[in-house]
């Protein structure tokens, strides 16, 4: 049994290890003050926290009678992936729907998945959690994927015979947002149905600010071409990895490339360095001078 004391909020949280697929999580109980957090403690045999790190005290036995008296419960709710699946589904429906929906968004079947089709673009937003041993929180997971299918012959254009098979990657961009970007790291503390709505309503409150702004740049080439400075620089602060800015740095290139900007492409290429590796960088320079020499 796993004991994680918060003397900020005056609440423990308790996790018992029990069989996968059980609850592992009570119930946590708020004290009215700091001294009776202490005094549960102490009847655990807990008497002074870590002075580093995580403050969790391990317990080798789980005193049922011991939990029940302090006003630990857990909640009869299965933890199964199955299970959990349902519940994760409605509370996404309950705190992100609303949201979704009036940004253009429509739900499949299974609630989890959302797609927005656009004139220039298709994106869909696809949510799961992971980690859901019985004694860890699980992560909310949420996959983003933008095709900007105007660019597709753009980018069949740019590439020569032999990788032409490339180029729907290029006019792709995938975003995984988890344990890569903390904003939508979130514990599902599944003690009971409404301890899903907390990650769901973090995911809520950073979509507006960090996700949809990048949406809307990404809706068409122009859009991307104008807001790019504005919305995916900001991306920068949110862990965006090389691969993922590797992808929109080739979004940029192939919508300039329409709008007949190349000598602003390969501007955009050195302005944007961290965008793209020095070889990239390099082999994409030769091509857009190869290009503009075809385009004179």
């Amino acid at each position: 049994m796993l004991i994680e004391p918060n003397l900020e909020k005056k609440q423990i949280l308790v996790r018992a290890q029990g069989r996968p697929g059980l609850p592992a999580l009570y119930k946590p109980v708020v004290f009215d003050s700091e001294s009776s957090l202490w005094e549960c403690l102490k009847d655990f045999g807990i008497t002074k926290l870590r002075e580093f790190g995580n403050p969790v005290e391990q317990i080798d036995e789980v005193d049922h009678a011991k939990l029940e008296r302090w006003g630990f419960t857990r909640h009869p709710v299965s933890r199964t992936k199955r299970e959990a699946k349902i519940f994760f589904a409605e509370a996404v429906d309950t705190n992100l729907r609303p949201l979704l929906t009036s940004a253009g968004f429509k739900p499949n079947s299974s609630k989890l998945i959302y797609v927005r089709s656009l004139k220039c673009s298709r994106q869909s937003l696809s949510f799961d959690f992971r980690n859901m041993q019985n004694y860890d929180p699980g992560i909310v997971d949420l996959d983003v994927n933008v095709h900007v299918k105007s660019l597709d012959d753009i980018a069949k254009k740019f590439f020569q015979k032999n990788d032409a098979t490339l180029s729907k990657e290029w006019s792709s961009f995938r975003w995984h947002l988890a344990g890569t970007n903390p904003v939508f790291e979130c514990p599902l503390e599944f003690y009971d149905r409404e301890s899903l709505d907390r990650p769901c309503q973090a995911i809520q409150a950073n979509f507006r600010l960090v996700l949809l702004p990048i949406l809307e740049s990404l809706s068409s080439p122009e859009n991307l071409i104008q807001t790019f400075d504005r919305h995916i620089l900001a991306a920068r602060d949110k862990r965006i990895t090389i691969s993922e800015k590797r992808q929109l740095m080739r979004l940029l290139i192939l919508a300039y490339i329409k709008f007949d900007g190349i000598k602003e492409a390969i501007s955009a290429l050195a302005e944007y360095a961290d965008f793209t590796s020095e070889v990239e960088r390099v082999v994409l320079q030769e091509r857009l001078h190869t290009l503009a020499v075809e385009r004179c």
